[in-house]
């Protein structure tokens, strides 16, 4: 067997070629290969000077590679394939993740670049809140207090609440029932539900101070509902002198 060895440079490495490796490699009993057949096993050998070791990659049959690995002058066959298409999906995966790095150094460029110190074009007005709750949220537990107390008596009824709920409530009502879990209250006592007592079962953890606010804010509400009362009833005195209290008291506070 002759073989024939060509320097590649100062790296080291190596090509060895064969002169009847074809011939000895492409040999098969069943008769001679095809065309498609001979140009996807088509043999050559690359040594890589790896230390003392040599990688020899033999032959390449369609997508496999067939590796020999020489050490000490001994040749070791591992019997180890290495797939292309493996190959090629490492390569994709790398390519994405080095991607993804570059995606986020950009990223990181970018928010740099940005100053800190740049005023928004549109500032939310600060909103007046208490220790467990905003009054917005107060609010619509008050509008939904209102919706079973009709009258404006301070207090909902069990007979009361079945009568709305007979009808189609909206979403948000049930939702803050559930929330309250009236129901579960009416089913233990017939007893009336109080508004503080309405908006203590929705924030249990308020205290002292915030249920004094939230009551506040209560009042504050109710003033739209007490004029639509007053016009109804033609102005009577006990609700203009209630509104003009809630003004006096929302000016001192």
């Amino acid at each position: 067997m002759q073989s024939q060895t060509r320097n590649l440079g100062d790296t080291g490495t190596s090509l060895s070629r064969s002169s009847n490796m074809g011939s000895t490699l492409g040999r098969s009993s069943e008769g001679p290969a095809s065309p498609l057949r001979s140009a996807a096993t088509k043999r050559f050998s690359k040594e890589l000077l790896l230390g003392t070791e040599r990688v020899t990659l033999v032959a390449m049959r369609g997508r496999r590679w067939w590796f020999v690995q020489e050490q000490d002058d001994a040749t070791v066959d591992h019997g180890r394939f290495c797939d292309g298409k493996a190959a090629e999906k490492d390569e994709k995966l790398a390519s994405k993740a080095s991607n993804a790095k570059s995606l986020e150094a950009r990223s990181m460029a970018i928010d740099a670049k940005c100053s800190p110190e740049v005023r928004r074009a549109f500032r939310a007005l600060p909103v007046e809140r208490c220790g467990c709750a905003t009054i917005q949220a107060v609010w619509s537990a008050c509008d939904t207090f209102w919706e079973f107390d009709t009258a404006h008596s301070g207090a909902i009824t069990r007979e009361g609440y079945i009568n709305l709920m007979r009808e189609c409530a909206t979403v948000n009502t049930l939702r803050m029932l559930r929330r309250a879990r009236l129901e579960f209250r009416f089913r233990r006592s017939a007893a009336p539900v109080l508004l503080e007592d309405f908006l203590l079962m929705i924030w249990p953890k308020a205290t002292s101070e915030d249920r004094a606010r939230m009551m506040r804010w209560a009042e504050l509400r109710e003033a739209p509902w007490t004029c639509k009362a007053w016009r109804k009833l033609k102005g009577i005195r006990t609700s203009k002198h209630q509104i003009l209290g809630y003004m006096d008291t929302h000016t001192h506070t």
